[in-house]
């Protein structure tokens, strides 16, 4: 298998800053990737780069988690894995036991749901499906207005519409309440923000219509959807680009410095694992 070499396509605004320098930061991010085996690909008159291949994993990792403590960093990255399947499938469990398994549901809290229910003139499903497609208009016009404003007006508009809709009678508060959770989850993994937003559609639809069997086979289909995807020959879901896995230590659970040392390993290393 031939190498794979760092392709630059552009440097102002994307390598470097407005002084035509190149930020600490970036550096250690693209030493890093390269330590990986990583190809670097800058796009031209984008502010962005590809790093390949992509990895499921790397998308709850970041440079601060060597910053800090093993034990905190892992606590980070098992809170990271947790909130993105909560704005995936969180929706959908929720308008499932509402509407199919009530009986799953604890008394109190399936008396507080119905009693919501009973004010509002949507069914449930629909409901939900308001709240989430309202959530990202407000996300919307908030990134499309200036920096000054673009914050406090998608926070105000939250807050007015939820406060009116309520009042109204035309979105109960748990609905409103768990679409707000899984609005906020998807934040902290931003790099999954796109496919987090239309999985979480996908899973309530399912869910929606089909009930139990449509969120079992939403769940299903979210796996072998990643479990198919692979990038330059290296599978979506492996740990590590490497056959023989050089930081075999460093996955979700971070180990500590020691540990993370004992193997050593060639940054120049071939996928072949000589």
């Amino acid at each position: 298998m031939s190498e794979y070499k760092m392709i630059v396509l552009d440097l102002d605004g994307t390598l470097t800053n407005q002084n035509k320098e190149i930020t600490p930061k970036t550096k250690e991010t693209l030493m890093r990737a390269q330590e990986q085996g990583k190809i670097v690909v800058l796009v031209n008159g984008s502010p962005s780069a590809m790093v390949l291949p992509a990895l499921f994993c790397e998308n709850f990792e970041c440079l601060d988690d060597y910053a800090s403590t093993a034990v905190f960093s892992s606590f980070l990255r098992i809170l990271k894995y947790v909130s993105f399947y909560l704005t995936v499938f969180l929706p959908g469990v929720f308008v499932c036991l509402a509407v199919y398994l009530p009986e799953l549901i604890p008394p109190q809290l399936l008396y507080k749901i119905e009693a919501a229910e009973k004010a509002t003139p949507l069914p449930l499903f629909a409901e939900m499906l308001l709240v989430i497609l309202i959530l990202e208009v407000i996300r919307e016009a908030g990134l499309r207005m200036p920096q000054s404003l673009g914050h406090s007006v998608s926070l105000v508009s939250a807050l007015i519409i939820g406060d009116a809709a309520i009042a109204t009678g035309l979105m109960s508060t748990p609905v409103i309440f768990v679409a707000s959770i899984t609005a906020i989850a998807v934040f902290v993994t931003p790099s999954l923000y796109e496919p987090a937003t239309l999985l979480r559609l996908g899973v309530v639809l399912a869910a929606g219509l089909a009930g139990p069997v449509g969120l079992a086979g939403a769940f299903f289909a979210v796996l072998l959807s990643l479990s198919g995807t692979a990038c330059l020959q290296v599978p979506y879901l492996a740990a590590h680009p490497f056959p023989q896995r050089p930081m075999e230590e460093d996955g979700i659970i971070r180990r500590n410095y020691r540990r993370l040392s004992a193997h050593d390993f060639n940054i120049w290393q071939k996928r072949e694992g000589k």
